[in-house]
């Protein structure tokens, strides 16, 4: 297994685990900074919060929403295109996609990378969003 490297914002963390085609677990951190991105063909996210994912595969389509910790991974010969996340939290998302550009940051939902073309995705990172101004609601 990967060593262990949690991107932190005081309480939340999000730790990302991406498979490669040799099935291998590298930790999406360690994929960045080596650059050898390479297609995904499985996910496990772990974090102290509650964060669901959707993953869409070119021959399977959407699957269930797993929870953080789940693990999935691909049937032969498939490869993860797109990803969406829901949370508790205000947490951003992108991907990278064949080894291209990132995409833009993406907000609880909305889908990062492709379910019309077969284009895998090769990384994935996360930021977490800090609040400008908190309004309490004032009753009279």
């Amino acid at each position: 297994m990967p060593q262990r490297k949690m991107i932190e914002n005081k309480q939340n963390n999000i730790e990302v685990f991406l498979l490669d085609i040799h099935k291998q677990w590298h930790n999406a951190d360690e994929i960045q900074n080596s650059h050898k991105a390479t297609e995904i063909y499985g996910i496990r996210l772990e974090s102290n919060f509650r964060l669901q994912f959707q993953v869409f595969t070119i021959f399977s389509g959407w699957s269930d929403w797993l929870e953080g910790g789940d693990e999935f991974t691909c049937k032969t010969e498939d490869s993860i295109t797109a990803i969406r996340f829901r949370s508790g939290i205000e947490v951003q998302y992108r991907v990278s996609i064949d080894n291209q550009n990132w995409s833009q940051w993406l907000k609880e939902g909305k889908i990062a990378g492709t379910t019309q073309e077969k284009k895998a995705l090769t990384n994935i990172q996360f930021q977490f969003v800090k609040r400008r101004y908190q309004i309490d609601p004032v009753f009279k």
